[in-house]
């Protein structure tokens, strides 16, 4: 199983809050020279951004994390209800975006967060 699927393994059963505890009492634990800087939220995302996309808002994410990059698109969740994993990539791909082989599809809180574009 690839870092990234053990990732979202983890994502999917926590919420984005309880993630984000997590991954910074481990950044506080870390003991570093005092010349490195602690990873922040903002070092992670390369990109955060509102954008219109096949005609619906969404947010466009590009991140970094423990090796790993990919894109997230995230929309609201009663825009997308609808909407399966197969016929949300061909509406990503129909924008002419490159979605890879590996994608995943997750619904939570009110948001489905579309995960393409992986790199190791």
């Amino acid at each position: 199983m690839s870092r990234f699927k053990v990732w979202h393994d983890i994502a999917v059963r926590h919420s984005a809050h309880e993630l984000h505890d997590a991954l910074q009492g481990a950044v506080e634990l870390r003991v570093q020279p005092d010349d490195v800087q602690s990873p922040q939220d903002y070092d992670r995302l390369s990109c955060d951004r509102e954008v219109t996309f096949a005609g619906y808002r969404a947010r466009y994410q590009r991140w970094h994390w423990d090796g790993i990059s990919g894109s997230t698109l995230i929309f609201l969740l009663p825009d997308m209800a609808t909407l399966s994993g197969e016929d949300l990539k061909r509406l990503v791909e129909g924008e002419g975006v490159i979605v890879g082989e590996d994608w995943t599809r997750t619904e939570h809180a009110g948001q489905v967060f579309f995960n393409f574009a992986f790199d190791a």
